[in-house]
């Protein structure tokens, strides 16, 4: 029995401790049950007046929040970047099917008054004027070629004929030189007529002999028109046209007699035009 007596002593001084220092703390014991003088008790059983103190939870338990994802400066006001070019189709006007190009041809038959104011000199002495009237027949023949996409160069013949007039036999006249017709658009109707160059008056005297006279000088004419597409090559259209010109000559029947012949004619046509 001495053998084992101070084993047995020992196991019970053992278990004497654990029995009195059963917790510590309120997370020692199970459950609801809180640790009250070493000992783990229900909470409605904890002496009167007792108020467990707070427990705080282990930070480990409670996860920081998350920190804020930093938004840079730029990206509040940020613009779009321009697309890279050849990004996008290229937006152009589509080129008219039809469009003045290449070889040009006007001809054109018209009506129009011509008006002659002309001043007689008599071995250089200022002898007497008169105007002059007469209704013609007016005519066109133009040719020439595109210079660019929309005027055309070129060398034009116009032509006055008179059909009734207060000269004995009638007269006639022709302007010819180079001319310039600009179209307003590679496809427009629309045209403006430039044209210069030597201005041919003949006439029967006036009142007088039936002697022919011819005057020569030079004359301009100056035209607005417009013309429409009959075809790709083909158009129709009308044109208004002016002619300015001075010539001169001498009295076939009197050398000492010299004529200046101011020209005025006004000018309606129908044209037809290859292009």
């Amino acid at each position: 029995m001495r053998t084992f007596g101070p084993a047995v002593f020992a196991i019970t001084l053992l278990l004497a401790g654990e029995a009195r220092a059963q917790c510590t703390k309120d997370t020692d014991c199970k459950g609801d049950r809180i640790c009250v003088g070493g000992a783990c008790q229900d909470s409605g059983s904890a002496a009167p007046g007792y108020s467990a103190p707070a427990q705080t939870p282990p930070a480990a338990l409670t996860p920081p929040p998350p920190a804020p994802t930093p938004v840079p400066t730029s990206a509040v006001h940020a613009v779009s970047p321009a697309p890279a070019p050849g990004a996008y189709p290229a937006m152009s006007r589509a080129a008219p099917r039809r469009r003045h190009k290449g070889f040009y041809l006007r001809l054109a038959l018209g009506f129009a008054p011509l008006v002659d104011h002309v001043s007689i000199e008599d071995n250089g002495a200022h002898e007497g004027s008169e105007t002059v009237s007469a209704f013609a027949l007016a005519g066109e023949l133009a040719l020439g070629g595109v210079v660019g996409t929309s005027t055309v160069l070129g060398g034009g013949l116009y032509t006055m004929a008179a059909l009734a007039s207060e000269y004995d036999a009638g007269g006639s006249g022709v302007l010819l030189g180079p001319f310039m017709d600009h179209y307003f658009g590679a496809d427009s109707g629309a045209h403006l007529l430039l044209a210069a160059g030597y201005q041919y008056l003949g006439r029967d005297e006036v009142e007088g002999t039936n002697d022919s006279m011819s005057l020569h000088g030079g004359g301009f004419m100056v035209g607005f028109g417009y013309e429409w597409w009959l075809s790709d090559s083909w158009l129709m259209g009308l044109l208004g046209r002016l002619n300015v010109g001075y010539v001169t000559g001498t009295d076939p029947s009197d050398d000492n007699e010299h004529h200046g012949d101011l020209i005025v004619s006004p000018q309606v046509l129908l044209t037809v035009t290859l292009n």
